[in-house]
């Protein structure tokens, strides 16, 4: 009996020290766990701090950015509304030197002595008196544009289209700017102009009505042409001209020669 009771007592404490073997493993096993469960943690709490501070320096860079464009929009804002002063001041400086032009234009003719003739003195009343009841046509502010850059401007068109009415009134405008406005009725009167003593570069423009015929093709006109040629083509360096010629004459063959030179040409009924 006592023998049994010993075994049995040496099994107990074979058992309470596998119980206590196990337990000792598990409980380093729960210390491990929870080592990693803590190590675990910690990462996973400084990702969440990284990924804060990402966040708000995203936030950061957002509001700069932001911040950025708005100044950006103030200066484009700014920049613009300083162009649009340059434009004005620019259309203004332009609006003085016309003026100034004008005015040197001005005092140059009468330096230069010039009188308009009793005839054109009487012409130019006459054109007056037309130029009251003449309508601004497409044409007209075509031929006004052109005149600006241009010494020589042809105003094409029919019978009673208008030719005539158009070159006068930009004749006239000129005139009260202080040209000097010389209408003419052939190319030799131009060449004497031209050769005159008081002819002054810049102050002239020539008005010229159906130069190589008014009806048809004129050819003693044409051949008057040709002599004078070389001198008109100087000419044209130094004053404006404002021609007219019907559209039959213009297209005609024979005058191709006459307007190889032409600068532009104007339909009087645009």
């Amino acid at each position: 009996m006592l023998k049994e009771l010993k075994e049995t007592q040496g099994e107990l404490h074979s058992v309470k020290g596998g119980i206590e073997k196990h337990q000792n493993l598990f409980l380093r096993k729960t210390q491990e766990n929870q080592e990693a469960i803590d190590f675990t943690l910690k990462k996973q709490n400084e990702q969440t701090s990284r990924v804060e501070k990402i966040h708000n320096e995203l936030k950061e860079s957002r509001e700069a950015i932001a911040f950025t464009r708005r100044k950006q929009k103030e200066q484009t804002m700014r920049v613009e509304e300083i162009q649009h002063k340059l434009t004005d001041t620019q259309g203004e400086i332009n609006s003085v030197r016309k003026r100034i032009d004008e005015h040197e234009k001005f005092m140059k003719r009468k330096t230069i002595g010039h009188k308009e003739t009793e005839s054109e003195k009487s012409m130019f009343c006459q054109w007056l008196e037309d130029d009251d009841f003449f309508i601004l046509t497409r044409a007209a502010k075509k031929v006004d544009k052109l005149i600006k850059t241009n010494n020589l401007v042809i105003v094409t068109g029919h019978s009673g289209s208008g030719k005539s009415a158009i070159i006068q009134h930009i004749a006239l405008r000129y005139r009260s700017q202080g040209w000097i406005i010389k209408p003419v009725y052939s190319f030799q009167e131009i060449h004497d102009a031209y050769r005159s003593r008081n002819f002054e570069k810049g102050l002239y423009i020539f008005v010229f009505n159906d130069p190589i015929g008014k009806e048809s093709y004129d050819e003693m006109s044409y051949n008057e042409w040709v002599r004078y040629r070389e001198i008109l083509d100087l000419l044209i360096k130094n004053a404006k001209l404002l021609l007219t010629c019907r559209r039959s004459i213009f297209f005609d063959p024979r005058a191709k020669g006459f307007f190889e030179q032409k600068l532009d040409e104007v339909e009087a009924s645009e």
